[in-house]
């Protein structure tokens, strides 16, 4: 019993000295909980993709704070769940993607699983993606620019893009992409 009274204490302990959610984890947390109650529900599906942080800002403070707190440990989860929910709301979930992305910079797990999710979705969904991205101001559409030119091996889905823009008559925002893929490629040496 002293044994089960002591591991009960310790056990407080710990929860006590650990990091309260803000409320950016509160809400996708929370949003996630209710989608897994019934993950066909359309009402489920598009409350995660509402709650789930549209900043880079709040994307950084809720999946990679710098003390690995927050929904850390579960990442990979919440981002693996946003890229299933683009295959039923692409449009939604582009919009989200690129809205976080403008102001990242490319590097490796979930700020890369949003990189090649926000460039395939930009692919097959190019005309929305060129009339949200046209809205924005031209600092923003050269920083999504940035990100979206700033994965190895995507060569293909780039070009790919940039002729849809063209297609679409968005000259501007193809020459911008293209203009900026060949910077990166002489920053890499290629």
């Amino acid at each position: 019993m002293k044994y089960v009274y002591t591991l009960l204490l310790s056990l407080l302990a710990v929860t006590s000295f650990a990091e309260e959610l803000t409320p950016n984890a509160e809400k996708i947390k929370e949003a996630y909980r209710i989608y897994l109650t019934n993950t066909n529900a359309a009402q489920n599906q598009v409350n995660f993709i509402n709650n789930y942080p549209g900043t880079k800002e709040a994307f950084l403070e809720v999946f990679l704070p710098a003390n690995r707190e927050q929904l850390y440990d579960d990442r990979v989860i919440y981002m693996e769940t946003l890229i299933a929910l683009s295959k039923v709301y692409p449009r939604e979930v582009m919009i989200k993607g690129i809205g976080i992305g403008k102001d990242m910079v490319g590097a490796g797990d979930i700020t890369g699983q949003l990189q090649n999710m926000s460039l395939d979705l930009s692919v097959a969904y190019t005309a929305e993606f060129a009339s949200e991205v046209s809205k924005w101001k031209k600092a923003d559409q050269q920083a999504l620019m940035n990100f979206l030119t700033d994965i190895e091996g995507r060569d293909e889905s780039i070009q790919v893009l940039a002729n849809n823009l063209r297609a679409l008559g968005e000259n501007k925002l193809a020459a911008m992409l293209e203009n900026t893929f060949d910077a990166a490629k002489k920053r890499a040496g290629e």
